[in-house]
């Protein structure tokens, strides 16, 4: 019973969504993404890595040592 007083009392006026224009914004993102993504290296080949390559830039490969 308290819930369905507390849900009358909340009531507001519900407004129609952008579908359109958030499918619109969906599309350049993806568009965006796919330029940078090859889609074939995103197979399940390599679990480990999840077949995303990894560049390692000003990465040295032997341990360091602070005398």
């Amino acid at each position: 019973m308290r819930f369905r007083i507390t849900t009358f009392q909340t009531a507001c006026p519900v407004q129609r969504a952008d579908f359109f224009f958030e499918t619109l914004d969906n599309f350049r993102r993806r568009s965006l993404i796919s330029v940078q993504v090859q889609m074939f290296d995103l197979t399940a080949d390599n679990p480990m890595g999840h077949g995303i390559d990894i560049k390692a830039d000003h990465v040295t490969a032997e341990a360091v040592c602070l005398n």
